[in-house]
Parts: structure tokens; sequence; C-alpha cells
């Protein structure tokens, strides 16, 4: 992919021009692979949801999460909203329900009798963001290891030869995480809830502490992970094993700005067969009254595409088949590029701004 952008590009660039960087034609790809997943999907008029259809679907099946399940949270048992962290390789959701739990009478609700206070554990394990001096390439062996079992072992990777290929190593660092699939354990980075630490990946487990978190980066001293305790109340997770017994119900995604009024008409207020729910900021929220609650949610979602890295020997994540529209979406965009006699600078300028 990245090799036919280049036989192109020589095409485009004259005398006056030089050829693009690696770094470049890198970020120009994944510009083009993010417009790509947007052209593909349209944002519902009324929520924050969105629609696509089967054919536009199958161009980024890939990216497709089915069936997540989230557990639910509370700040107090009385409270007629619960919340789900949305995971940390979220990037738009496409569906989401709840699985509901309807409330014998007023003192159920009242003492909460399916939620319960429960710790969640947060492993903060740096990631040096500016340590980066002398020859590269540097991560190029890292070891994370967690309640003392080695969730990633890389020897002899490629690593980063700059600062600037660094974010895209997080990226693809990152994505190794989330396919380890553990269910004991998520990953987030630098961000977790209200939780912020810059330069760091975050594992959250319910699981009592046991064993080893720690991560070494190029033969360098194990540094262990630093422990943040969050006590929520908490509905017990209804697993994949049992929610058969349990039918879930499409949630009614509205926009957090809508929230008020809808919640307080006696005819479009969250219901048992049609709980309200929106997104505000990185979680998923749902609500009840009296009558039910909602013990936890589930969702489809697009997950975050890896990034493209000709360092990294990262290939695009979307279908095989729609490669090739990415490389000449890409093209295209470079010959608008140098159609500006600064487009050297204008290139600059919109990678460190992300534009």
């Amino acid at each position: 992919m990245h090799i036919d952008v280049e036989l192109e590009a020589q095409k485009i660039a004259s005398s006056s021009f030089r050829k693009f960087t690696d770094s470049e034609i890198d970020w120009l790809l994944n510009r083009e692979v993010e417009r790509f997943i947007k052209d593909r999907i349209k944002q519902d008029q009324d929520s924050l949801g969105f629609e696509a259809s089967e054919v536009d679907l199958d161009a980024i099946r890939t990216l497709v999460v089915n069936d997540q399940i989230l557990s639910v949270r509370k700040k107090a048992i009385t409270d007629r909203t619960v919340f789900g962290w949305l995971p940390g390789d979220y990037s738009y959701l496409v569906d989401d329900f709840s699985i509901v739990l309807r409330a014998c009478n007023n003192k159920e609700f009242r003492q909460g009798s399916n939620f319960a206070t429960v710790s969640e554990y947060l492993y903060v394990y740096p990631v040096a963001m500016s340590g980066l001096s002398g020859a590269g390439p540097f991560y190029s062996n890292y070891t994370l290891k967690f309640y003392g079992d080695t969730i990633l072992d890389i020897v002899d990777g490629p690593g980063t030869a700059t600062k600037e290929e660094l974010f895209t190593f997080i990226d693809n660092l990152m994505n190794q995480l989330w396919a380890t699939d553990n269910g004991n354990v998520t990953y987030y980075w630098e961000r977790y809830g209200n939780f912020y630490k810059q330069g760091c990946i975050i594992a959250v487990s319910t699981t009592a502490p046991s064993g080893e978190n720690s991560i070494t980066i190029d033969g360098g001293t194990a540094v262990p992970a630093t422990q943040v305790t969050q006590n929520y109340i908490a509905a017990p997770l209804i697993t994949p094993a049992n929610i058969e017994d349990r039918e879930p119900v499409p949630n009614r995604l509205i926009k957090g700005s809508a929230r008020s009024n809808v919640l307080k008409s006696a005819f479009a207020k969250s219901s048992e067969d049609s709980p309200v729910s929106s997104v505000d900021g990185n979680l998923l929220r749902a609500y009840h009254d009296t009558s039910f609650t909602v013990n936890s949610l589930i969702i489809s979602y697009i997950r975050k595409p890896r990034k493209i890295s000709l360092a990294l020997n990262t290939d695009c994540d979307l279908p095989e088949e729609f490669h090739s529209q990415i490389v000449d979406r890409t093209v295209a965009s470079m010959k608008r590029l140098t159609m500006n006699p600064d487009w050297q600078a204008a290139l600059q300028d919109m990678m460190l701004n992300k534009g």
C-alpha cells in the first residue's frame, strides 16, 4: 500500500518539489482512512448514533465490534441514571441496548438490591514521551506484566526512530493490548473516565490485586505500575453465558441537550420497553425510573483503526479489497497539496495540528 502511493507520488513530484517523506505518506494515508470511515456512516438526525447500509458496513466490517457488554455504575443507589465507560478503542457508536430488571416495588428500588459497592483497580504504566535521546530505534523491546502474567513481550521489534514516530508506536502498542482480549482487564491510553495521566497506559480491573504489575522498556529496569483504587456502586455484570435469559431492549439514544425535556415528558420518558440513553464524553448513560433499573449495557461500535506505519510495518485495518481506494484518495490529496507552492510547510502544519 505504501509502495503504491510512492510510485504514484513519483509521477506527481516535479524537479521543483522534493519527494514526500515516509512519515508524511503515513500521515496522509491515515487521514484518508479516517475520511473513508466517516464517509460510510451518517449521524442520526435525532441522536448521536450512526447508521450505515449493509454495503457501507462491509467496507468497514473489520472495524465493527458487536455485542460488547458494559458493566454499569451509579454514583448513588437512588440515582435514576446508570453509566458505563466506553471501551478504550471506541470511535463511533452504532447500536446500544439495555438489560433491564423490573423492580417489584419502590422499596427494592430504594435499597438497590441488585447494586453493590465494588472496587475498581487502576494500574498506571508510564511510557516515556520525552526521553528519546541518542541513536534509535527506541521501544524495540518491551514487556508489560499484569497481575504477574506477561501480557506483552516484544523482542527486537521495529521500534521507533524519532519522536514524530512515537505516537504511531503508542497507537500500535495499544492495539496489541486491545487484541489480548483479557476478560479481567481493559486498557486505556492516558484517560479512563475522569482519571487522566499523561503518557501512561491505564489497565483497569475489578479483580483483587495479585502479582507483579510493571513495564520494562529497552532492557531497562522494570518500572512498577502505580495503583489507584476507585469505588463505585455497580450491578453484577450479565455475562454472555446467561445473557440469553434476558432479552436486550433497544435504547433510544438522544442528544445530551435534549435529555431534560425528554425525561420530563410523560410520553417520551425512559421506560422498561424503551430506555433512554445518551453519550456523554467517554461514557454511555441510560436512564430509568422507580419501576425498573438497567443492569447492563450492550453496544456495537466502530473501533479506532490501527495507524499505518512503514517504520513499524503496520498496514491498513480496512478490508484488503478497499486498500486501492485509500491509495487513490491519498494520491489525489497529494496532487491537491502540490498545487500550493508552499505545500511542504502547509503539510507540516497540518500534521502538527492534526488538520
